[in-house]
């Protein structure tokens, strides 16, 4: 019986969080506010100054579409 809790919970921690992944990749020109779009997006801010990105920045954001069914 114990050994049943514990494969449950494990089950339940090993549940994904999201349904849906997507990766986008932006691509322009430099210093046209690539990073500052997407960070208005995934944090919900602009930030007041921004150094320029310098290789690759990654973000990322839950967004619920449906009660219980969220896409990354």
């Amino acid at each position: 019986l114990t050994s049943n809790r514990a494969t449950d919970r494990q089950s339940k921690i090993m549940e994904a969080i999201w349904l849906y992944q997507f990766r986008l990749i932006v691509i322009g020109d430099s210093t046209v506010g690539k990073s500052c779009l997407i960070r208005r997006f995934t944090e919900g801010r602009f930030a007041q100054v921004s150094d320029p990105t310098v290789g690759v920045d990654f973000f990322s954001r839950l967004v619920e579409i449906e009660p219980g069914k969220r896409m990354k």
